[in-house]
């Protein structure tokens, strides 16, 4: 399976592991681990975390994210 194919598909699941979330939009794990702590919404079931796909993509989208979270965080 090809990179493109891998990430067509995950494209089609609604909850990611950190990992394939990473995957997808070409980021670190550690970047969504760090997103997740500044607020990502994520559901933990057993041992594993899930993000939500719309969710991520709209931070990752978003250019203010890490100005607007570190002042509210303040």
């Amino acid at each position: 399976m090809t990179d493109d194919e891998r990430r067509a598909q995950l494209r089609r699941r609604d909850h990611l592991r950190p990992t394939d979330a990473a995957f997808l939009i070409r980021r670190d794990k550690s970047t969504i681990t760090r997103w997740i702590q500044q607020g990502l919404p994520a559901v933990r079931i057993g041992n594993h975390r899930y993000v939500n796909r719309a969710e991520l993509l709209r931070w990752a989208a978003d250019p203010d994210r890490r100005t607007r979270r570190r002042t509210t965080a303040e």
